[in-house]
């Protein structure tokens, strides 16, 4: 730990800050800048379809217990992971913390918000059960701006937390793109196409990998990465992301 960063931590225990989401005041005891208040408030997807995770605003017990497969809406796109998984849904204080955490350099928020994936993980989806744990990549010149990759940041947690490798380098973005954020979902399948790369795909061959990213849109971005894992030789790609923008239907 560096001296500044020393010096923060026993500054946020002697000296408490306020809550980045309603202003009050935080516990001596965790240095965290949200309360627990309001993380408990965070907007959860409680239910979703199995394959491809789009949120549900109920559950239908006709369907079986397993079920909330939303058919037609995997044919609209070839997503090629085997399923995903998304916590939380992109409004409210939710999206406030991550754009916080992306765009104003609180990166502190990572090691929180993958605590908050964690303790609500689904029962049927368990991190622990990949042979690898890998975050979508970041261009370089992305990274150089923002100075860290927030989906890097998560994955980190999560991998420690679960007792999986992380698997940082091998996957790589070889283009520089217009943010997927400004583009409309046929813009995102045409400009993310071909973005990714295996550096060594015999680190691949026959691996189970957890793919992780912050914000599930379109399924453009980790459909890509997931379509050139497997073609380098992966068995399987899932996907968890800490949120998704789609409204429950």
């Amino acid at each position: 730990m560096s001296g500044f960063a020393y010096i923060s931590f026993w500054l946020n225990l002697l000296i408490p800050g306020r809550c980045l989401l309603c202003d009050g005041q935080l516990s001596y005891q965790k240095p965290h800048q949200v309360c627990s208040k309001c993380w408990a408030q965070l907007p959860l997807i409680r239910y979703y379809c199995f394959d491809c995770g789009r949120p549900f605003s109920s559950f239908n017990n006709q369907s079986g217990p397993a079920s909330h497969n939303c058919g037609n809406h995997k044919a609209e796109i070839k997503l090629y992971f085997r399923r995903a998984r998304s916590i939380g849904l992109y409004q409210g204080d939710l999206k406030k913390l991550i754009r916080l955490f992306k765009y104003h350099k609180k990166s502190s928020l990572g090691s929180q918000l993958a605590g908050w994936m964690i303790q609500h993980m689904p029962k049927e989806f368990n991190p622990a059960n990949f042979d690898y744990i890998l975050p979508v990549p970041l261009h370089i010149k992305r990274l150089r701006k923002r100075e860290f990759n927030q989906s890097l940041l998560l994955a980190k947690s999560i991998a420690r937390y679960y007792q999986r490798p992380l698997m940082i380098s091998n996957l790589y973005r070889r283009h520089y793109q217009q943010a997927q954020a400004q583009l409309k979902q046929r813009q995102r399948r045409l400009n993310i196409k071909g973005a990714f790369l295996v550096r060594q795909p015999d680190k691949l061959h026959r691996k189970s990998i957890l793919l992780i990213d912050d914000v599930y849109t379109t399924g453009a971005t980790v459909g890509e990465c997931a379509k050139v894992l497997l073609r380098a030789g992966a068995e399987r790609v899932e996907v968890l992301t800490l949120a998704r923008t789609e409204e429950p239907v």
